[in-house]
């Protein structure tokens, strides 16, 4: 896992990193992008990360509070936590950093969201799995089909990619400072 020195990084500054092996997933969008995204929130100067699942290479949310927020330590699974609009809800909160970091700023809680759901569309997606071994130029095909054989429903996967994911954390980072003064 890598260490990032953010202390002094100021609002608006961001670290990326590349750190996954990637052999086994298909081509796609994913390809120019990196595995971890660390910034702070100009607005609300926040830290904010994006990072991979390190299995379905995903992305996932994270917005760290300082110790003097209100929801520091606040479980996301227990009834009194706020409903937040964002990606799939609130899935993770933490002292823990999130996969792939050792440690961002100090003493922060993290509280964050992943694109593992529904319709999300994955760089190690299951859908790929169901159509091993059909030829690129035919899984789309394949993958119709085979969605449509699951409850008769079919949809289209779509890639959350870095820019959904960010402007996902900077809107959950926006919530979580409105929540300092309640």
């Amino acid at each position: 896992m890598k260490e990032f020195e953010t202390k002094t990084l100021e609002p608006g500054g961001r670290i990326f990193h590349r750190y996954l092996d990637r052999t086994n997933w298909d081509q796609g969008e994913w390809d120019s992008e990196p595995d971890i995204c660390v910034w702070r929130d100009v607005w609300t100067e926040y830290y904010c990360m994006a990072s991979r699942h390190p299995n379905f290479g995903a992305w996932c949310g994270y917005v760290g509070i300082p110790s003097s927020h209100p929801m520091y330590g606040s479980r996301y699974d227990s009834a009194s936590f706020p409903d937040f609009s964002v990606h799939g809800g609130v899935t993770y909160s933490s002292f823990a950093p999130p996969m792939g970091v050792d440690k961002v700023g100090d003493q922060l809680y993290w509280i964050g969201f992943d694109c593992v759901h529904y319709c999300d569309l994955m760089p190690c997606d299951y859908a790929k799995i169901i159509t091993r071994g059909t030829k690129a130029e035919n899984r789309e095909n394949e993958i119709d089909k085979a969605l449509e054989t699951l409850g008769g429903v079919a949809f289209k996967p779509v890639y959350r990619d870095l820019i959904f994911v960010r402007t996902e954390c900077e809107a959950l980072a926006r919530q979580l400072k409105e929540r300092e003064t309640i």
